[in-house]
Formats: structure tokens, sequence, C-alpha cells
């Protein structure tokens, strides 16, 4: 009987294993490599959703590999990750030289928002309950 797993369940169970069983860190990259493009990408995005459970080498390597991953999504996954990490230029210029389209448009969620700069005066509230009901 063959069992049909849809995407989003296999970047789930990526994620969930490689955070319950690191060390299997390399056997999941193996899988992710040799499996139909839909199917590794989710594979790599879930271990890229739970990047913390690895060791740092492997967590490097893993982020080295999301970031020349083949579909677009996974590198726009991979430059988030990157630029979390403190590196927002080095994504920024990684992502402007991408090939594809979408992710040459990628921009780092903290520079889009302009919440997230706080010493800019945006007129925004500072918190919900500034100049709430009443």
């Amino acid at each position: 009987m063959q069992l049909q797993v849809h995407t989003p369940l296999r970047r789930w169970a990526a994620g969930y294993l490689l955070r319950r069983r690191p060390e299997r860190f390399t056997s999941l990259l193996e899988q992710a490599r040799s499996s139909k493009a839909a199917t590794g990408s989710a594979v790599v995005n879930g271990m890229l959703d739970s990047i913390g459970a690895p060791g740092p080498d492997e967590a490097a390597l893993l982020l080295d590999f999301g970031l020349v991953w083949p579909l677009g999504s996974v590198r726009r996954h991979a430059l988030e990750i990157l630029a979390a990490q403190g590196q927002v230029e080095e994504a920024v210029r990684r992502a402007a030289a991408d090939p594809d389209a979408k992710v040459r448009a990628w921009k780092p969620r903290g520079l889009a928002s302009p919440v997230a700069n706080p010493a800019k005066d945006t007129g925004l509230q500072d918190s919900l309950f500034d100049g709430g009901i009443g």
C-alpha cells in the first residue's frame, strides 16, 4: 500500500524529527537531496524551522544548504534566518543577486515594518493599551 504524504506534513515531520532526534541531521539532509523537488524542499524548510535543534556546526551547514537550495521559497526562508541572526546586509546582498524574482523582491521583516525601529518617530502607538478606550 502506497501512502500519500502531503508536503506540509513532510515539512512538519522533518522539523519534528530534527527536534526530537538531532542525530538524524545527516540522514534528513540526504533524504532532502535525493527526493523530488517538492518533497526535498519541504524537508529542508522543516529542518530550517528547527534550526536551533542541531549543534552550531550542523545549523551553519543547514543554513548554507538552504541558501543555495534550487527552490526559491527555501532560499527566502534561509534568508529570513540569516537576517534574524544579525547578518541582514549579507541576506540583502544575497537576495539582490538571486536569479529568482521573488527572492530578489525579498526584504528583511525588520526593515519592512516601521514598528521595527522604535527610535524613529512613526506616529504609531507604543502598545495596544496606549490611547485605548476612554
